[in-house]
């Protein structure tokens, strides 16, 4: 429910009058349109398609009626006869439990039956080892520790490689790189190179895996820095590369795309629950 845009409440209302739709209790018309979506279970935001919900009917007593109805359309006809069927084939509506110790004839048995279930129970009771969950990653994972957006993921940067880079007419380069995406923007050192090649490992974070991903290539000058090659580039998930060029000169850029947990796809798009 985390990645659906309507609360919990919200999709507990829209269930519970699909349910008397589906009885014949509403009409279809005093449905809101923002409950179709559930109602029709899809899930429009990661296209998750095994849905929001599920439900099991079990039908006791009477006839004609298996119990099956969908929740955006009026079935109320097999319904109405398990209804009228009930009169000739009734079952158990409703019961009452007692503790097995109050079925003993005396106070004295009572309270020593009493003594020996719970002491039984004590002794064979399932030791409870919960822990609170722990997320990694959570600034884009709820307390239940599922996705609160999708299209989110953590880029590195592992290696950028320049070649023929002339920002200086009589001498060598003095170059730099600038990565940016979303708000986040990462600078490499300065390497004096036409050549250059930056072996280090930059990380950016977490990512809207939809933006691009700017890459600029810049020489030091004393009165202002020349950019020598820039583009900007799609991301998709896994290890990859891309290259970009100019008059300037050239480059190829390495990086690595991990989906946040539970979610999967190029960009991270669609919901992986937990096996």
């Amino acid at each position: 429910m985390t990645l659906f845009p309507l609360s919990l409440f919200q999709v507990h209302s829209c269930l519970s009058h699909g349910f008397s739709l589906s009885l014949g209790k509403e009409k279809s018309s005093s449905l809101r349109q923002s409950c179709m979506k559930v109602l029709q279970n899809q899930d429009s935001t990661t296209m998750y398609r095994a849905g929001l919900h599920k439900h099991h009917t079990e039908v006791i007593g009477g006839n004609d009626w298996s119990g099956d109805f969908a929740f955006n359309v009026d079935d109320s006809v097999g319904f109405r006869n398990w209804l009228n069927s009930l009169k000739d084939f009734p079952d158990t509506v409703s019961y009452s439990l007692l503790a097995l110790y109050d079925l003993m004839p005396t106070e004295a048995k009572k309270e020593g039956v009493k003594t020996a279930i719970e002491k039984y129970l004590s002794d064979n009771i399932i030791g409870s080892s919960y822990k609170e969950k722990f997320c990694q990653h959570p600034d884009n994972l709820a307390s239940n520790c599922c996705p609160i957006q999708a299209r989110r993921g953590l880029l590195n940067v592992t290696k950028i490689q320049a070649w023929d880079l002339s920002g200086d007419t009589w001498g060598t380069s003095d170059s730099y790189v600038v990565l940016k995406i979303d708000s986040i923007e990462r600078r490499t050192e300065m390497i004096e190179s036409n050549d250059p090649i930056w072996n280090t490992e930059y990380e950016l974070g977490t990512v809207n895996t939809n933006s691009l991903l700017e890459v600029q290539i810049w020489d030091v000058d004393p009165s202002y820095d020349d950019l020598l090659v820039s583009c900007e580039k799609e991301l998709q998930t896994g290890m990859n590369a891309f290259r970009c060029s100019s008059s300037e000169g050239r480059f190829e850029l390495h990086y690595t795309l991990m989906c946040h947990p539970h979610l999967t796809g190029e960009k991270c798009e669609r919901y992986q629950p937990s096996p």
